[in-house]
């Protein structure tokens, strides 16, 4: 009995990290991306970093929902598509 409480616990404190994580996980790595590009220059050429939270969050759920039925598994490409997501929104700034 107590085995079989102990593997319920692990499995709720999982899922709660996993879903705080994964609610916040977007957004802060959006903004060390704004602050990264938004502050440096490369060869010249400054960058400005322009991202909305209606084309982080809808796909990002559907992430959230794989990760947890696959137990964390998905957690890999969906880090991969967040990076990829935020490569795009990447741009040189016009003066």
């Amino acid at each position: 009995m107590h085995f079989f409480l102990m593997l319920v616990k692990s499995l709720v404190v999982k899922l709660i990290n996993t879903f705080s994580f994964g609610l916040l996980y977007p957004l802060s790595e959006s903004l060390k991306y704004y602050y990264d590009y938004h502050r440096c220059y490369i060869d010249g050429y400054h960058f400005d970093y322009k991202f909305s939270i209606k084309k982080l969050y809808p796909r990002w759920f559907l992430d959230l929902l794989l990760i947890i039925v696959t137990f964390g598994f998905y957690m890999f490409a969906a880090t991969l598509r967040i990076e990829e997501r935020n490569v795009t929104f990447i741009h040189i700034k016009k003066d």
